[in-house]
């Protein structure tokens, strides 16, 4: 009933498949149980890996070239030196761990066989972009240390023409079209030779192949498993799931700020503020500024002339923002909101909306200055409309942040005795750092493309210290407008920029880093204000609520302060005030969220802190 022949057939036909499978469960479980009793040993389990895939190899040629349900041998080696090639071309991490090879080489030729099998020669509209995508990764981990995150991706979204502009340098230009004509060769040669493949065996060669690699991971110790080990299923997933964050947090910080009930449907009070006083209240939240680059701050270069003696300011060098992200810190500032979007405690959540809407229900009238990004109609654009709706009017500067002093000015002109807030939201220092004076630039020589940034380090960061220093000039002549009428002048930044620091080259290589964003020093941001002796005299309550402010300086702070102090600065009272969020009171609580280790407080040294605080603001840019 059971010749010799047909056991041998079977063996050695599509039956062998099974044994080859229960061999490598076997060798799995064998070597699952060594790690639990031994500890886990780099050499060998690499050993054991190699070894098994020799043998493995061996089988399953020998299976294979005897049924004619797979591919044959010699089909089997030719897609295997592909892959192999595919990988030295595209696969950023293949050396990271060299003994992972057969890992790769297995799931690589699983998925060209089983995508090539199910979608024929449509299946290069799905290896084309991949393949162009994966050799831009390592161009981008090259220049600037990171890949394809959904923090790249989220800036990729709201990238302005002048940011895109920054990235296109020649160099970029042609390295790009260079990627393009290798990829489209190598997709050329691709398709060729896998639509000479016939469908069904082709399908079930990389079926056991994807079934192989899922038993051959078995035999790596869960400390040792990376995802990188499956490339390329690894890395489809990996982009989708990028797209995917970055998609769904900008959803989420649209529909956050949607939700927030309006603060005015709650009672409030204002005792302090009376009709057509001339007051006016700058709010300007700046873009990418770093609190050490400020020679206010202790910087070795003088980025900010006007600052280092502007009469009546008040200055917090050691202010944390919440996250490397635009809308997130101004929900932070313009909200009761304490930390970022993600952050899962609720009482770190918002509950209200705008200050605005509160400053602008006690006898103020709001107008709004923006800059390009404004007019993207992305998130940015939902996101800051939705926080300014009180606005009477809004501007936007369709070039230089400069370009928006007139509409300032005759803004406030024609408003002489009308109480007047004035919030403020440009590019100013934001990439690709171009928003300065080139002919009169005090830092040369100045590098405004971000291309190469490791090569341009100096020009580049002279760019950057430019900008400061424009966007000092910027706020000299704002203040200049005001003459003698009772003003306050609140400058914060919404995150800092990196430029070499904590080896990050822009925020989106915090998505490939260990580091969070705060523990670097990013994210401690220029927080101050500037105000005038008329205003300190227009009311006791005020002069009593600077005082209070001076006293605080020393202290560690976050944009969460900001709406509780302007609340108390101008004495309003709400439901949504807390007093201990409230600079303008001696005994307000600072900053107690996670920060860089030259902010942490040191055990026993309290008397030596504002010492400690006070070397954040002497970095120097590295190269």
């Amino acid at each position: 009933m059971f010749s010799l022949h047909g056991i041998k057939r079977h063996l050695l036909g599509a039956s062998g498949l099974l044994i080859l499978l229960l061999l490598f469960s076997a060798v799995s479980i064998a070597l699952g149980i060594k790690h639990i009793f031994v500890p886990f040993d780099a050499t060998h389990i690499a050993s054991y890996a190699f070894l098994a895939l020799l043998a493995g190899a061996w089988l399953t040629l020998r299976l294979l070239g005897k049924d004619t349900s797979f591919l044959p041998a010699r089909s089997i080696l030719i897609l295997l030196g592909i892959c192999f090639a595919l990988n030295i071309v595209y696969n950023l991490y293949l050396w990271t761990d060299p003994w992972k090879l057969p890992l790769i080489l297995a799931t690589t030729l699983g998925m060209l066989a089983v995508t090539w099998a199910i979608m024929r020669s449509w299946a290069i509209i799905i290896w084309a972009p991949f393949l162009l995508l994966e050799l831009m990764q390592t161009c981008m981990y090259i220049q600037y240390g990171t890949t394809i995150n959904s923090l790249v991706v989220a800036a990729t979204l709201e990238a302005s023409p002048e940011e895109i502009a920054a990235y296109s340098g020649w160099g970029n230009i042609l390295s790009f079209t260079g990627l393009l004509i290798v990829t489209a060769a190598i997709c050329y040669g691709l398709h060729r030779f896998m639509r000479t493949l016939p469908k069904m065996p082709l399908q079930r060669t990389g079926m056991a192949s994807l079934g192989i690699t899922a038993l051959w991971g078995l035999s790596i110790p869960m400390e040792r498993q990376c995802q990188d080990y499956y490339w390329p299923a690894s890395e489809f997933y990996s982009l989708a799931s990028a797209y995917i964050e970055a998609v769904e947090t900008n959803e989420d910080t649209i529909n956050q700020v949607k939700d927030l009930p309006d603060p005015t449907l709650l009672p409030s009070t204002c005792d302090t503020i009376q009709p057509d006083q001339g007051i006016v209240l700058v709010v300007h939240i700046g873009e990418s500024v770093r609190s050490d680059r400020l020679s206010l701050n202790g910087y070795h270069r003088t980025t900010t002339p006007y600052l280092n003696t502007a009469p009546g300011l008040i200055n917090f060098p050691h202010t944390i923002s919440v996250a490397p992200d635009t809308c997130q810190a101004q929900i932070s500032i313009l909200t009761n909101g304490r930390r970022g979007l993600r952050d899962t405690d609720p009482c770190m959540q918002p509950t209200t909306g705008s200050i605005l809407n509160i400053i602008a229900k006690h006898n103020f009238d709001i107008y709004s200055f923006f800059g390009n990004k404004v007019a993207q109609k992305l998130k940015y654009d939902r996101v800051v409309r939705l926080l300014t709706q009180a606005s009477i009017r809004s501007y936007n500067s369709p070039a230089y942040p400069m370009s928006g002093l007139p509409d300032i000015k005759r803004t406030i002109d024609e408003n002489g005795s009308k109480n007047l807030v004035l919030f403020i939201n440009n590019e100013g220092t934001h990439t690709p750092f171009c928003y300065f004076d080139e002919q009169h630039a005090p830092f040369q020589p100045a590098f405004t493309s971000f291309e190469n940034p490791e090569v341009h380090a100096e020009g580049i960061n002279n760019a950057y210290d430019n900008t400061v220093y424009y966007l000092d000039d910027y706020i000299r002549q704002i203040v200049g407008y005001m003459g003698n009428r009772p003003f306050v002048y609140l400058y914060i930044s919404d995150h800092g920029e990196f430029l070499g620091h904590d080896g990050i080259w822009g925020r989106g290589g915090l998505g490939n880093s260990t580091l969070s964003y705060h523990d670097t020093t990013g994210c401690i941001v220029p927080f101050f204000l500037i105000t005038s002796p008329s205003f300190e005299k227009l009311h006791p309550h005020y002069a009593r609520a600077l005082d209070g402010l001076r006293t605080n300086t020393a202290k560690t702070v976050g944009q969460e302060h900001v709406f509780h102090t302007l609340l108390g600065l101008f004495d309003i009272k709400t439901p949504y005030y807390d007093p201990t969020l409230d600079l303008t009171r001696p005994d307000a609580t600072p900053y107690h969220g996670d920060m860089p280790e030259c902010l942490r407080p040191q055990p026993d040294t309290a008397s030596a802190e504002p010492q400690q605080h006070a070397a954040v603001g002497t970095a120097k840019p590295q190269a």
